[in-house]
């Protein structure tokens, strides 16, 4: 039964990958807003593996969590929180 759960939520992970990026390439953007515990993170470093760059914008108090959860995957990521952009002169000091 655990095995068979894990690989129900797999598919649901690779199904779900599938749809962001058909979002970005499509729209140039894509918003989950999934129940905290979901797996939102998982979700988001599993879309970001397959780009060059990426920036993530989190809110200050689960920076660290995301900058564990990005190394733990292998998953090259700026972290920004909303605090540091909203305190930042020009976009382009980025």
């Amino acid at each position: 039964r655990d095995e068979a759960e894990r690989a129900a939520r797999r598919e649901a992970l690779r199904e779900s990958v599938t749809a962001i990026r058909h979002a970005l390439r499509g729209h140039a953007g894509a918003l989950v807003a999934d129940a905290a515990g979901s797996g939102k993170t998982v979700l988001a470093l599993a879309v970001a593996a397959g780009y060059d760059e990426v920036l993530v914008l989190t809110p200050a108090a689960v920076r660290e969590q995301w900058r564990r959860a990005a190394h733990d995957a292998g998953v090259a990521v700026r972290l920004e929180s909303h605090e540091t952009l909203s305190r930042t002169a020009t976009p382009a000091s980025w």
